[in-house]
């Protein structure tokens, strides 16, 4: 999937709700490398989380970048965490690397 210009990653230019309209696709984990919390960035994740895509694990590399970086980003992935159902609390692991 590529993220473009100012579009939303969920609704696209299409108008589409979800970027992956079959419910039966799913994943068991996510590895995102070089993930900098920003904006499409974030949207992407966070419409894994919202549809059940990402199923077992959602992991973001966050040691390549500097100190200062890394708390923005941990703020983003706890923010991801919030969004996380009740359903899938016992299931799903979001965790920086």
């Amino acid at each position: 999937m590529v993220i473009g210009k100012k579009m939303s990653v969920c609704g696209g230019e299409n108008n589409n709700k979800d970027p992956f309209p079959n419910a039966e696709f799913r994943v068991g984990t996510v590895w995102m490398y070089n993930f900098s919390g920003s904006e499409e960035e974030f949207a992407l994740a966070s419409c894994f989380i919202r549809q059940g895509t990402v199923v077992n694990k959602m992991m973001i590399r966050t040691t390549s970048f500097p100190a200062k970086k890394k708390l923005k980003i941990e703020a983003a992935v706890a923010k991801l965490e919030e969004l996380q159902t009740e359903d899938q609390w016992e299931e799903l692991t979001i965790k920086c690397f």
